[in-house]
């Protein structure tokens, strides 16, 4: 049975490029784990894989998950399978359900990897969009056989461990096998790795190549640019005199009035509010200018909290399976198996956050009350930026799953000659999660501050004193500084918040084969079936979550709905012809799947044709195309309200130096702000939902795919190359909060019912006389159907092998080259990705192999060209005006060699990847990035890495 049919066969001979990844050669390429194997082919490497890189990240699926998604269309639109059943989703939080969590497939038994490259809804059912990613599990065991991998990073940290053990017996009326397999992968801290470590703003002057970032006065130093801001308090607004006429004043940047320590950033609050001058214009601001928070200065280096974020979050896994089947001696033959899987992961994440607590006035440990009071208004609240937090999160997850069936052959019937099967399955997903978090309303009554009688801060509400609040002093330099809280503080305002998520899964199918009637070219091979599949999803949040009393974090309600889905499939393949001149072998193949969603209503008929076309015995000719269909998962329909908040720019920033012509310009005037309007007085809340109101329509998407195979009879070489292209309409997904900003505000019905606006809160009332209000509270950005998404492009594989005398040479070569890649949200312009950031055009896989004898020689090149985002920016933070950014990944090399000793019944495999130490590629500080880096999950954040794999077989 070959992924991608119900068909039994005897080659790989289908309609549609299947790719083979071998235990084997996974092995010699130092690859242990499912994820890396998986994420590291061509046909996923060209996309954002979601992997241990998303430490602090919020993830479909929740922290720790490990998921593929093929040809960038998402892990959701990519069903992966475990002998040919699909795996039910595990993983933490309301979102559970996006893929499936690669860290539970049982890796040490797994025999090889079937990745078919297009569409296959009409075979497997909804999910299917994008490909289908098969794990089969190895059934040649007889004995015991155990293993254990080791990865070590030369610069430190990051090692990966691995132990396992499989047991095994065969006989003329069965097997059973039983394995087992831990995995310990550990973190990557950002002070484990020099280019993480800072991250300057790597800006440069367009015309002349200079840098121009920022410098750090008390060093000479370039700054780093991470979380954490320099000590300072905001007020908005702010009118600062020219400080050649006020010397008494501190200085002032961006709404920043420092209130700083001394240059090195060691001692206390200095009296007389001292502060670092701006090294690139130390006499800002400008006599009489009103500023308003427009972005922070920042250290001369990161702060502890942050270098101690993980880049890499720490993962471990523990596996344990069996497999049997056996002849009962039935009615001529009925064979009973069974599988049974169960994995925990047990995931932490270690993520600085920063806390921005607001002040009134009225603080009495304000220190800058003592401004004088034409600088100084009464009413005016302020903001504190200190230093980052250290969040910690942590899940485990345990994951269930077992299947039961009888298959056999239809014996003295008039089927005598078909194959059938019935199995059910289930599977469920149990898992906790928890992390430190501040509690709204104690933070809220730590910073109402009134002194005793003996001028001690204390918290104001009698009633908050009575229940244990202790006095938050923001401008202490412990807190101030280093983020640090007392013992007594900590108690009161930090609570551990704990959830729950469940899923479960039941599966019944079953199916028959066999072969109809004989052409002349063959038999006519037929397959049927039905399935019938039963979800739920049962999210339940921290208490704390779910009342929104979680400061400056997302919240979640609790996510629970449940749905069942009945399915009826059949196959037909026809050989047409066969032995006439040009035509070796010509087959067609035809699939359907009819589709009903019992709650929800969705149904629909899938369908897929192709044909094989086989020339001549050196060249074949293949191609298909076949429509898919996708369900809203459960969490797109049922998701509980999850707050959160953006760091989207305001398109309203500096609208002046717009056309006035453009919407624009116009929309954002009819808000009320001023043409010199620069940023969000506060950052606006996101919502999410799922929604289970009708709204929402299923998927669907069409796939071709053409190919030619060449196998020249005078060569021991194979080369196929495969056209792609696949087109999905009325994706689910979320827009985000900048894209809907971006909507609302670029078009022409602005505020009008039924537009993009709808999602957006009206702005507070701006006050020009004072320069408060205009801020946006509230944007809903929660599922909804776009319009399309569209990739196409070639995969190219050429394998050449040869036994020569002196041994067995084997060249492999994988290449994806993506020539299109857009994205259309609601019709009209669209958007191409290509080649952008995490969608590089070219992503290429060669394999080099030399084996003589018990040795084998190994190496592997993993080429990624070129990613770029945009390459110039005006304004932000930069000097001068309009800087040129480095936006730009650089095309990367990454090398791998090992050595194999193979005997009978032992093996030892030994080698280095990322040989040449590849740092990952600086980016400018306007982008998403770890450290320096930008952040893509192609870069590689353990460096060169030593490995080695031991395996021992006792019969």
């Amino acid at each position: 049975m070959v992924t991608g049919s119900r068909l039994k066969r005897t080659d790989f001979n289908t309609t549609s490029p299947i790719q083979v990844i071998t235990k084997e050669t996974s092995t010699q390429a130092g690859l242990v784990s499912a994820a890396d194997i998986l994420q590291s082919s061509t046909i996923a490497g060209g996309s954002q894989q979601i992997n241990g890189l998303f430490s602090g990240f919020v993830t479909d699926g929740g922290p720790g998950i490990k998921s593929v998604s093929l040809r960038g269309l998402g892990a959701n639109r990519t069903l992966v399978l475990l002998n040919g059943r699909r795996l039910a989703p595990a993983g933490a939080g309301g979102t559970v359900g996006a893929g499936v969590d690669l860290n539970v497939l049982p890796d040490n038994i797994v025999q090889r990897y079937e990745i078919l490259k297009d569409g296959a809804s009409s075979v497997y059912g909804s999910d299917a969009v994008a490909g289908v990613v098969n794990a089969i599990i190895r059934t040649d065991l007889n004995g015991l056989e155990t293993g254990a991998t080791v990865e070590m990073p030369t610069e430190g940290h990051g090692e990966t461990y691995s132990a396992d053990f499989a047991y095994g017996q065969t006989d003329d009326k069965g097997s059973f096998m039983l394995a087992g397999q831990i995995q310990d992968q550990q973190a990557i801290r950002i002070k484990d790795r020099d280019w993480a470590k800072c991250g300057p703003q790597f800006y440069t002057d367009p015309n002349t190549g200079a840098r121009v970032d920022r410098i750090d006065p008390a060093t000479g130093n370039f700054k780093c640019y991470g979380g954490g801001t320099i000590y300072g308090v905001v007020q908005t607004p702010i009118a600062i005199p020219d400080r050649t006429t006020r010397p008494d004043l501190p200085y002032a940047l961006n709404g920043y009035v420092y209130i700083q320590p001394d240059a090195t950033a060691t001692g206390g609050l200095i009296p007389g509010y001292k502060s670092l001058p701006y090294a690139s214009n130390p006499s800002l601001p400008v006599s009489g200018s009103v500023l308003r928070p427009n972005g922070p200065d920042y250290r001369p280096y990161l702060p502890q909290q942050e270098l101690d974020s993980y880049i890499q979050s720490p993962n471990r896994t523990y596996t344990f399976t069996a497999f049997g089947n056996r002849d009962l001696d039935l009615l001529g033959g009925i064979e009973a198996y069974g599988e049974f899987l169960f994995n925990r992961r047990e995931s932490d994440q270690k993520f600085a956050g920063q806390f921005f607590p607001t002040i009134g006035p009225d603080n009495p440990l304000n220190p800058l009350l003592a401004l004088p009071d034409d600088i100084l208004a009464d009413e005016d609240a302020y903001a504190v930026p200190i230093a980052p937090l250290l969040y910690h999160d942590k899940q485990e997850v345990n994951y269930y799953r077992a299947v039961g069936g009888l298959r056999g052959d239809f014996k003295e019937t008039f089927l005598a000659g078909w194959n059938w099967d019935v199995f059910y399955q289930f599977g469920r997903s149990d898992a906790t999660y928890k992390g430190n978090r501040l509690l709204a309303d104690r933070v809220a009554n730590a910073l109402d501050i009134t002194l005793d009688g003996a001028g001690k801060p204390i918290c104001a509400d009698a009633a908050a004193r009575a229940a244990g609040c202790v006095a938050l002093n923001v401008f202490d330099p412990k807190l101030l500084i280093n983020g640090i809280f007392t013992p007594e503080q900590s108690a009161y305002v930090w609570t551990e918040e704990k959830g729950k998520t469940t899923y479960t899964s039941h599966l019944v199918n079953g199916s028959i084969n066999g072969d109809l009637f004989q052409l002349p070219a063959g038999p006519v091979a037929a397959a049927a079936g039905f399935e019938l599949r039963w979800d739920e999803i049962d999210d339940k949040p921290g208490a704390n979550s779910r009342a929104r009393n979680v400061y400056g974090f997302s919240t979640s309600d609790a996510t629970k709905g449940s749905e069942s889905v009945r399915e009826v499939f059949g196959e037909l393949e026809v050989p047409v012809l066969a032995k006439l001149p040009l035509i070796e072998e010509l087959t067609l193949n035809g699939s359907a799947r009819y589709t009903s969603y019992k709650k929800t209503g969705y149904d629909d008929t899938t369908y897929k044709a192709g044909a094989n076309w086989t020339v001549s015995p050196w060249l074949r000719v293949r191609s298909s195309y076949g429509t898919s269909f996708r369900a809203p998962a459960l969490y797109e329909l049922f998701l509980g309200g999850q707050t959160g908040f953006t760091s989207a720019a305001d398109p309203c920033r500096s609208y002046g130096e717009k056309d006035p012509e453009s919407n624009i310009y116009k929309n954002c005037a009819a808000d009320g702000l001023p043409t010199d309007w620069q940023n969000f007085p506060s950052t606006p809340q996101v919502i999410t939902y799922g929604n289970n109101d009708g709204r929402l329509t299923a998927e669907t998407s069409n796939n071709f795919s053409m190919g030619v195979v060449l196998t020249p009879e005078f060569a021991d070489l194979n080369i196929a190359v495969d056209f792609f292209r696949i087109k999905v309409k009325g994706e689910v997904g979320r827009i985000g909060a900048q894209s809907l900003l971006n909507l609302c505000y670029g078009s022409a019905d602005f505020r009008k019912p039924g537009g993009y606006c709808d999602f957006i809160t009206p702005r507070t009332a701006y006050n020009p006389s004072t320069g408060q209000g205009g801020a946006i509270e509230q944007i809903n950005d929660s599922y909804f159907n776009i319009n399309n998404q569209f990739t196409q492009g070639f995969d190219i594989t050429v394998r050449y092998s040869h036994e020569f005398d002196f041994g067995t040479v084997t060249v492999d070569n994988r290449t994806t080259v993506t020539t299109d890649d857009y994205i259309n949200l609601f019709g009209g312009e669209t958007d191409n990705f290509n080649g952008t950031w995490s969608d590089p055009r070219w992503v290429s896989e060669m394999d080099l192999q030399f084996k003589k004898d018990d040795w084998s020689f190994f190496w592997r090149t993993n080429f990624y060209s070129m990613q770029k985002n945009y390459r110039f920016q005006t304004g932000r933070n930069t000097n001068p005006k309009t800087s040129l950014l480095d936006l730009k990944i650089e095309e990367r090399f990454y090398h791998r060699f090992s050595v194999q000793y193979e005997q009978d019944t032992w093996s030892v495999t030994a080698g280095v990847s990322n040989i040449f130490n590849e740092d990952p590629d600086a980016a400018s500080w306007d982008a998403s990035r770890i450290g320096s880096a930008g952040f893509v999950s192609q870069i590689d954040a353990q460096g060169r890495t030593v490995f080695m794999t031991l395996r021992k077989s006792f019969d």
